[in-house]
């Protein structure tokens, strides 16, 4: 199929993200709660390690919900663009679209931008069917059908 439907696929916050910081949290607990079964921490000095490392996590976790901003990866059957707004009002054409990883229901792509004369920038995005089930099939087809 070399030309595959125009698709516009948001891109939403990867669910992996949330187990990351569940796994932090939980690693920093058990450290904590390990240091302190072994005497090696009394129960104030193991306080203040395990608030630490919460602190650092919901730090952490509000300041990435903030930086994140709604996307969308359009193919609109000739160009990979990424659009800020939903409406495409600020557009970026991508000169490149590579699939790095492609496990049926998760997709990690490198795109990239800029050409001759212009310095390359690269973005590295996780595309999820959850994000746009009923898009799904024709995202993946874009993407396979003119890898550039």
């Amino acid at each position: 199929m070399h030309n595959a439907p125009s698709v516009k696929y948001p891109l939403g916050r990867f669910a992996w993200g949330r187990w990351r910081i569940a796994l932090s949290g939980g690693a920093a607990a058990g450290l904590t709660g390990y240091l302190f079964h072994q005497g090696q921490l009394s129960s104030l000095r193991a306080l203040f390690p395990l608030c630490l490392s919460v602190l650092l996590l919901i730090i952490w976790f509000r300041s990435m919900r903030h930086s994140l901003q709604p996307a969308w990866l359009v193919w609109d059957g000739e160009n990979w663009q990424w659009w800020q707004d939903e409406a495409g009002q600020e557009a970026h054409h991508f000169c490149t679209l590579s699939v790095q990883a492609d496990f049926q229901q998760t997709l990690l792509l490198q795109l990239s931008l800029g050409g001759e004369g212009a310095a390359k920038t690269s973005k590295w995005v996780w595309l999820y069917k959850g994000f746009a089930p009923a898009k799904w099939h024709g995202l993946r087809c874009a993407v396979y059908s003119r890898l550039n």
